[in-house]
């Protein structure tokens, strides 16, 4: 079985199994194969894309803790009193 990125061989396949090989048909075989084919391509590279991003997120994605530096005391973040 060849796959939709062979979109080569299975034209040279289309053009050796048909009589008429010049006909507006099998043109319009050849370029829809090869429309559908690029268009694979292009898809498959998307969501390879896109799965690295979801990855890279999830990666990223953890819980934070904040830091108790002091026991029930406030805490002066250096702000001006007046």
């Amino acid at each position: 079985m060849l796959s939709g990125s062979d979109w080569r061989k299975i034209r040279s396949l289309i053009n050796e199994t048909t009589a008429n090989k010049t006909s507006k048909e099998v043109k319009k075989l050849n370029r829809s194969l090869h429309h559908m084919s690029v268009k694979m391509a292009i898809l498959k590279h998307e969501n390879k894309g896109l799965k690295d991003a979801l990855r890279i997120k999830k990666k990223q994605k953890k819980k934070s803790y904040s830091l108790h530096l002091q026991n029930n005391e406030v805490v002066d973040h250096g702000g001006a009193v007046l």
